[in-house]
């Protein structure tokens, strides 16, 4: 032992999951997550129930505290915004233990999150990050709009879940040169068809030309803070979230391949020991 330090020292983060979800038993596992190092690095996660809200130790390495807690929140945070859009949870997240901006006790019914489920997130993530980083920045943008309380910034974070897909995932065709109205445009047919069997929306022609102007006006203040502009809103944003949810999962599942950018050195970081449970 010497003064210098020969490696990054090890940090463990808690971070407290508020939402109405809830574990039937302590949880633990490790999984992979690193990005840029040569070696492979990975990270105990142990998964506790505490009052009403669960509690996530996160194990980082890096030269001091505050980097290993911020190491631990995006690792974790990544992993929670696959988990929330997967069970359509709002997930809080929070690296204190008191958390004045949500009330855990105006959940009467919880989701109960597996193991399995828990392990998926992560794993899911870690693939998302190194194939797909723009659809898992969507699927944070959709973790955005179910915890926030504003319904402005609720109706800009679900519109940008599906508009940052659409950008970037569109059939390139003379139409979507014009815009990214085109673009959502061309993804719902891609996915769905004629306007007709449109989930949700089917046969309404004027549904992403009305809520993109709307996107426009809330997002460079034109619009007017009223009783009847939030009502407007506010009804909006059922359509939006669950259209939002469907887009996002069908075309998680029918559209994306991420196993297709697999290359040999993203496999590598792919690789997974056997799930070691630790006592």
């Amino acid at each position: 032992m010497t003064w210098e330090n020969e490696s990054l020292p090890k940090w463990t983060t808690d971070i407290f999951v508020n939402g109405p979800i809830e574990i039937e038993h302590d949880i633990t596992f490790r999984s992979r997550k690193d990005i840029e190092y040569g070696d492979p690095l990975y990270s105990n996660i142990v998964i506790r129930k505490e009052r009403d809200r669960v509690k996530l130790s996160v194990n980082s390495f890096a030269e001091d505290a505050e980097l290993g807690k911020k190491a631990a929140f995006i690792f974790s945070g990544l992993a929670l915004d696959v988990l929330s859009v997967k069970t359509m949870s709002p997930l809080y997240v929070s690296i204190y233990k008191k958390n004045q901006r949500y009330n855990s006790l105006a959940n009467e019914v919880k989701r109960i999150i597996t193991e399995d489920e828990w392990k998926f997130a992560f794993k899911e993530s870690r693939l998302l990050t190194l194939t797909e980083p723009t659809f898992l920045r969507a699927l944070g943008w959709y973790r955005k709009g179910l915890i926030t309380e504003d319904p402005f910034d609720k109706f800009l974070a679900f519109w940008n879940s599906i508009e940052v897909v659409a950008g970037k995932y569109h059939t390139r065709t003379n139409r979507t040169q014009n815009g990214i109205k085109n673009q959502i445009w061309q993804c719902f047919q891609d996915l769905w068809g004629d306007i007709e069997n449109w989930k949700l929306i089917g046969g309404n022609q004027n549904w992403i030309d009305d809520n993109y102007q709307t996107r426009k006006d809330v997002a460079h203040g034109i619009i007017s803070i009223d009783i009847d502009t939030i009502e407007a809103i506010v009804n909006k944003l059922q359509i939006i979230e669950k259209l939002a949810h469907i887009f996002l999962i069908e075309w998680r599942i029918q559209k994306l391949s991420p196993e297709n950018n697999i290359t040999p050195e993203i496999q590598e970081k792919l690789d997974e020991r056997e799930w070691i449970r630790m006592q």
